[in-house]
């Protein structure tokens, strides 16, 4: 008697050389974590949104203010250093004039798009809502494009990674004396045009995990005198400097990383003890909270200026965030190195849902208003529809012939 044997989902399978399925997935885990921040912050966390509901419930403000710190520590700091990871390729590949054009096109066009067009819709959406303005949509565009008023909101990032990509290319063009590894370029940072091979690449001495402590601690000391002159939430041209030094290093880690094979090269048990210090680091942060006086409802003391508090805040963020960074690599490379459909779906959209998570966040909160519910159960149900909503949306805007090219 013959029985019916229930068939696995198609999976690709990574060749040998060939697209890194793992690091597309750590991206997609990523901007899935930035999304539901974004939420997060209009439900009672730490953090500024266009769209809060103000809470009173210390319990919700204390769990999403730790999410958000969590958070915080490591997903753009991690796609910095992936960022980094995909530049050398890129460049050896193109060349310092298409490398640049291509750079402009798929991060330029999305930020200038999003400053001209959609942080005018959100902001007048809020103006509105809040009695500032009874202007018409038109004049308030126009007063506002006059005025410089708009600006590039989460594409902080894609303007960062602009400048940091300019950065590199006027380096490699002005050391040309050195010849780069050839070819590889296993993929970018918005999941297009990413097959590649990772032969050409000369393998590097694998940082040990005294070295990742040391990186991690200068780090953390490094951001406190950063955020002396410049503490959380204080920005520069859209830019919160405070959390750069992370993000420069980060992006520098990659490129050597890239050149050095470190990805392919950390061990599984590095991984381990990474990703064991990041979760115990996690566990230690209300310990620190409650210490530093995080309970009396002010955070001031960790977000800045000459404070014991914000010296081991920024430690602890560094130390927890290099070692998320590390361990959550090491670990899906080695559990999560393949695509089903729907990661694969979500990998060639997860740049564009990071473009287009603010007007559709905003879109969802408004939305979900009326409804009167304990606010982290109201998190805990509007995050997810945000994060499908953004990566559904994604798929079919990416679908558009024009936009297609870029994203």
């Amino acid at each position: 008697m013959m029985t019916a044997t229930r068939q696995k989902p198609e999976v690709a399978r990574p060749k040998a050389a060939g697209r890194l399925f793992y690091v597309d997935n750590a991206r997609t885990f990523a901007i899935v974590l930035v999304i539901a921040l974004h939420v997060s912050i209009s439900y009672g966390g730490s953090g500024s949104w266009s769209y809060v509901e103000p809470t009173s419930d210390v319990p919700t403000a204390a769990l999403l203010t730790i999410f958000n710190a969590v958070v915080q520590s490591f997903t753009l700091g991690l796609l910095f250093l992936l960022a980094g990871y995909f530049t050398p390729g890129s460049y050896d590949r193109k060349g310092t004039r298409r490398f640049i054009g291509d750079r402009f096109m798929r991060l330029g066009i999305p930020l200038v798009a999003y400053i001209v067009f959609i942080d005018p819709i959100i902001n007048y959406e809020h103006a509105v809502r809040n009695g500032l303005t009874h202007q018409s949509f038109l004049t308030f565009w126009g007063r506002g494009l006059a005025d410089v008023s708009f600006g590039p909101g989460p594409l902080w990032f894609v303007q960062t990674l602009l400048l940091f990509s300019l950065a590199y290319a006027g380096v490699r063009s002005l050391s040309r004396g050195s010849r780069p590894a050839p070819k590889a370029e296993p993929a970018n940072t918005g999941g297009r045009d990413a097959e590649s091979d990772t032969d050409g690449r000369a393998g590097g001495a694998i940082p040990s995990n005294l070295h990742v402590l040391l990186f991690a601690l200068t780090l953390g000391a490094i951001s406190f005198l950063a955020r002396l002159a410049y503490p959380v939430g204080k920005e520069f041209l859209s830019m919160q400097l405070g959390f750069y030094p992370q993000y420069v290093a980060l992006f520098a880690v990659g490129v050597l990383a890239y050149r050095r094979d470190w990805l392919a090269g950390l061990s599984a048990a590095m991984g381990r003890v990474w990703l064991l210090v990041g979760t115990v680091g996690i566990a230690l942060l209300p310990v620190l909270m409650i210490a530093g006086g995080a309970l009396s409802g002010s955070v001031d003391s960790f977000i800045g200026g000459f404070h014991w508090q914000a010296l081991a805040y920024a430690v602890w963020e560094q130390v927890v965030g290099v070692g998320l960074c590390v361990g959550l690599l090491v670990r899906f490379r080695e559990s999560v190195n393949c695509h089903g459909r729907l990661a694969r779906a979500m990998a060639a959209g997860s740049y564009t849902a990071y473009i287009i998570q603010a007007p559709v966040i905003v879109a969802v909160l408004l939305a979900a208003r009326t409804v009167h519910v304990y606010p982290l159960v109201k998190f805990a149900v509007v995050a997810p529809v945000a994060v499908a909503l953004c990566f559904g949306i994604a798929h079919f805007v990416r679908q558009l012939p024009f936009v297609k090219k870029i994203l």
